[in-house]
């Protein structure tokens, strides 16, 4: 056997070879038949929340068992989840968060349309009018959430289909008020103090709109 010819059965070996290797790899050519159904847990498991187990996604358990809450409160989350069932209060929770730094920011800038967008029009006016005793006295805030430490449901009430939800923010900010002059006349710029608010949120269930809307403030220095 000559040796050119010794050579070609050797390629030929080799890609065979190779050949086999990546079809037991990636599977026969996607021309051929149809690949393989991927696997949907696999890919949604990262963003899958508690409740949900491989195999079963639509078995969810109730949200509120994961939350740390007093028997009433849990009674009435429970209820609010039973009139809306897409009602999560970890989720709530965390938009009330968010809602706190961006009400608080567009007050402090003077924002009224930032504010009509969360607040009951009964707690707008107290809101636009410490505004416009502000700007009255042509004084300027220059205050900052620096941390807010805790954010907790402590209360929660269903009216019919109106739910209330009571959150207790506990929060490190730094308040510094400006005269016009920009001369510095109360606070301060570099200090933090801490603040404890309760905000009540309210909400119709059932109903298309989900934003919730801040009806009652109160603070406990």
């Amino acid at each position: 056997m000559s040796a050119d010819l010794i050579q070609i059965l050797i390629f030929a070996m080799v890609a065979a070879f190779v050949a086999l290797r990546l079809i037991s790899t990636f599977g026969r050519n996607p021309e051929d038949e149809t690949p393989p159904a991927p696997d949907q847990m696999r890919q949604r498991r990262a963003s899958t929340p508690p409740g949900y187990e491989d195999g079963q996604a639509e078995v969810r358990q109730n949200p509120v068992s994961f939350l740390h809450v007093s028997p009433q409160v849990r009674q009435s989350l429970d209820s609010m989840v039973q009139l809306e069932s897409g009602f999560d209060p970890s989720v709530f929770l965390d938009g009330a968060r968010q809602a706190y730094g961006m009400i608080l920011d567009a007050f402090w800038k003077g924002d009224r349309e930032t504010l009509k967008t969360f607040l009951d029009e009964g707690i707008l006016s107290g809101f636009t009018g410490a505004i416009d005793a502000r700007e009255a006295a042509e004084q300027t805030v220059s205050n900052r959430l620096v941390h807010l430490n805790k954010a907790e449901i402590s209360q929660a009430e269903v009216v019919g289909r109106t739910a209330q939800i009571t959150v207790a923010f506990d929060a490190d900010i730094i308040s510094a008020v400006h005269d016009k002059d920009g001369n510095l006349i109360e606070g301060s710029m570099s200090d933090t103090h801490n603040v404890k608010d309760s905000w009540t949120f309210s909400r119709q269930l059932g109903v298309r709109d989900p934003n919730w809307t801040l009806v009652e403030t109160a603070t406990a220095e």
